[in-house]
């Protein structure tokens, strides 16, 4: 450890403490890459409202400034060694004076070479190069235009945003139900029973206006329960209020109370019912809750390919429609989504979606085209279901009437 009274005798080393150790090198890269970014995001703001966006001029015109930052990031590895257990102090004299421009800053710094000054009580150690973590620059080139113009928005984490989805993907059969689990698990209950409780609970999720997420959340918590533990006839209504309460908590900021859901079950269940299944449930499923379900992937792809509210809307309706449906569990969350969206864009005659889909989502062609004949079906279906909760729920001005849609290719 280096001595604090060693440490002291480095005027240069104390004046500038708040670089937490790094070197002025990585101060320059790091103010040049704040300054590209909110002139980035001005630019970015300047043309929100414009019908074309000419997003390839906006990258273009920071391609050289994040290079030369990337080659700033790689001198400043090679450079910045720790000689025995004292690291070297650099000062701005070791540094050209960066004029306003941060791109010529970058160029001069890069002609130029940071003078290392050994300490004396490390003559003869041994030298042994400390590693920095690349920092992260701005890299505009993987990001897609939806994610570049949310760029400014925390809420949207656009940097991120690749990963996030792509960790989604690779976790979302672990937290799903494996289809043909009635067969192997359940005696007194089947798909038509199943296919009954998820249509009350779409009207019990419309009664309380909870968050749409709260829905996918509590059918995924029914299924994964449902696949480990036989129900009676008599408790699957149950499990069903009890797997939308878990959601309620999970999702929402005012989650319905347990008296609301004995009031919409007839008062069949008491208080202590639903507690003693809540905690049955949360230990079956080990309290897994974070899981990605289609809604999570229908909001990327539809931000992926620009589609407008009322296409949004349609393919919302068509994988509230697989809810209800136990044969939808043979595909995975984002195939569904995907089969929606393709669904969505012959309805609508949207065109050049393709590449971006298949880009993000990396699915099998075939298995879409499957999974798109059976939202077709279902969709069919829905005039003669029933079942009429999620039709009835798309038929409102709130969803722009969706279901009354004319499909003209059936």
């Amino acid at each position: 450890m280096t001595d604090r009274t060693a440490t002291s005798a480095h005027p240069a080393q104390n004046e500038n403490s708040f670089l937490g150790g790094q070197s002025k090198e990585a101060i320059i890269i790091s103010n040049n890459l704040m300054t590209m970014n909110r002139a980035f995001g001005r630019d970015i703001s300047n043309i929100r409202d414009n019908d074309t966006i000419p997003m390839n001029s906006i990258i273009d015109k920071y391609e050289i400034q994040l290079m030369a930052n990337d080659l700033m990031l790689d001198n400043e590895m090679r450079v910045a060694d720790v000689i025995g257990n004292t690291e070297a102090d650099l000062s701005l004299a070791d540094f050209p004076k960066a004029p306003g421009d941060p791109l010529l800053a970058s160029r001069e710094i890069l002609c130029s070479k940071p003078v290392v000054e050994k300490s004396k009580a490390a003559v003869n150690v041994e030298v042994q190069p400390k590693r920095l973590q690349k920092k992260a620059s701005l890299n505009l080139f993987t990001m897609e235009n939806c994610d570049i113009l949310e760029i400014n928005n925390p809420q949207y984490v656009s940097l991120y945003a690749k990963e996030i989805f792509d960790n989604l993907k690779a976790v979302e059969e672990k937290y799903q139900a494996k289809f043909g689990y009635f067969a192997q698990i359940q005696n007194e209950i089947n798909e038509r029973m199943r296919a009954i409780l998820v249509d009350w609970l779409v009207e019990i999720h419309m009664k309380f206006k909870l968050l749409p997420e709260t829905l996918y959340l509590a059918i995924n918590l029914m299924d994964r329960y449902l696949e480990k533990v036989p129900i009676s006839k008599q408790k699957l209504q149950l499990v069903g209020i009890t797997s939308m309460l878990i959601a309620s908590k999970y999702q929402e900021i005012y989650p319905p109370e347990i008296r609301d859901f004995i009031y919409i079950s007839d008062k069949v269940y008491t208080k202590e019912d639903i507690l003693d299944m809540e905690g049955n449930m949360l230990n079956t499923l080990f309290f897994t809750l974070t899981i990605p379900t289609s809604l999570n992937f229908l909001e990327r792809f539809t931000r992926l390919v620009n589609m407008d509210k009322k296409s949004s809307f349609f393919c919302q309706y068509l994988i509230e429609l697989a809810l209800c449906d136990y044969i939808m569990l043979k595909y995975n969350p984002s195939v569904i989504a995907w089969g929606a969206v393709q669904l969505t864009s012959k309805v609508f005659k949207i065109k050049g979606y393709e590449d971006v889909i298949a880009k993000n989502a990396k699915e099998d062609e075939n298995n879409v085209k499957l999974c798109c004949q059976e939202l077709l079906l279902m969709l069919k279906g829905a005039e003669k279901t029933n079942l009429k909760a999620v039709k009835k729920k798309f038929l409102s001005p709130q969803f722009m009437e969706v279901a009354k849609t004319q499909i003209d290719f059936l």
